[in-house]
């Protein structure tokens, strides 16, 4: 009798799923929110892959305000005032290749953009949904 009034905790979210990398990610030259990236990389890895909607040579590779990529950045930038360096990007794409970025660069929907701390991941409007996620 004493065992009917008893119940289960209350079940509580992994930590994990409270995190949103998106934040701090609207930044510009004239005026930061954050100056941050979504960064997917190993603990203490030496290199972070984040996808790329800033111009080319800008230090902020992600802006969150932009709604088109130009690839999936290879980084090593710990902060937008620090510059990078030895850094490339990948664009999964069809059809005849471009040196110019810009060619490449290609709209995604917001609506199905997904981002937490082991993964990121973006469907384009004209190529194909892509993910990353880090690997021992």
């Amino acid at each position: 009798m004493l065992l009917a009034g008893c119940q289960d905790p209350p079940s509580t979210p992994a930590l994990v799923d409270l995190v949103n990398p998106l934040i701090g990610t609207d930044s510009e030259y004239a005026f930061s929110h954050g100056n941050t990236y979504p960064a997917v990389a190993l603990p203490f890895g030496m290199t972070s892959w984040t996808p790329q909607t800033g111009k080319r040579f800008s230090a902020w590779i992600y802006q969150h305000d932009v709604n088109s990529i130009v690839g999936f950045r290879a980084t090593h930038q710990a902060s937008v005032w620090r510059g990078d360096y030895g850094q490339f990007s990948l664009m999964p794409m069809s059809g005849e290749l471009s040196p110019d970025v810009e060619d490449r660069r290609t709209t995604f929907s917001r609506e199905r953009e997904a981002a937490s701390p082991p993964s990121t991941g973006r469907t384009s409007t004209s190529t194909t949904s892509t993910w990353r996620c880090p690997r021992p």
